[in-house]
């Protein structure tokens, strides 16, 4: 009776980048706390967190975004130091809306990716805002939303990009069905 298996050992999830996407969001939510607030232009910094989990939930589909988007979330929520919530709210919700892109629309395009992002940087923006109430409407709009849909709509396609490049998306699993264009 031998204690080592003769059998090859094989991972429970082959070619599904889940280890690459938790680099990915760790290294995005290590920079949005430390490097990022430098390039606060107002009250609006670039989110990239945010992109990358857009990014990451067009390839992977509306329920693994969601769940990387809530997990992002309650991480970014307790390096914040705030309540925990809003963000895995917000991440949450832009994962999950982007993942359901997946079938509908060519995720892989450029397009889609700033589309996306800026439709989530809505949803970001929106929900900070009715659940803050500090600045008046106005000033939300010219301070903070203008600024940061800028701001991420200038970072989406780099950021794609590097993605694209370390995580190689012909290997998932949803890059083999097809989509309607």
């Amino acid at each position: 009776m031998s204690f080592y298996s003769k059998k090859k050992f094989n991972w429970p999830f082959p070619k599904t980048g889940y280890g690459k996407a938790t680099l990915i969001l760790l290294l995005s939510l290590y920079l949005q706390s430390t490097l990022i607030p430098a390039f606060r232009i107002g009250s609006a910094i670039p989110n990239i967190t945010l992109v990358s989990i857009v990014v990451l939930g067009l390839n992977y589909g509306a329920f693994k975004g969601s769940l990387m988007g809530f997990l992002a979330g309650i991480l970014m929520d307790t390096l914040n130091g705030a309540a925990l919530g809003p963000y895995a709210l917000i991440f949450m919700i832009c994962g999950g809306l982007s993942g359901l892109l997946v079938t509908k629309i060519h995720r892989h395009h450029w397009l889609t990716t700033l589309l996306s992002v800026l439709v989530a940087t809505l949803i970001e923006g929106f929900l900070m805002f009715f659940g803050t109430w500090k600045l008046g409407f106005s000033l939300f709009l010219l301070r903070y939303l203008t600024a940061s849909l800028v701001y991420n709509g200038i970072i989406a396609i780099p950021i794609r990009e590097a993605i694209y490049r370390f995580m190689k998306p012909e290997s998932l699993p949803i890059a083999n069905q097809k989509t309607k264009l």
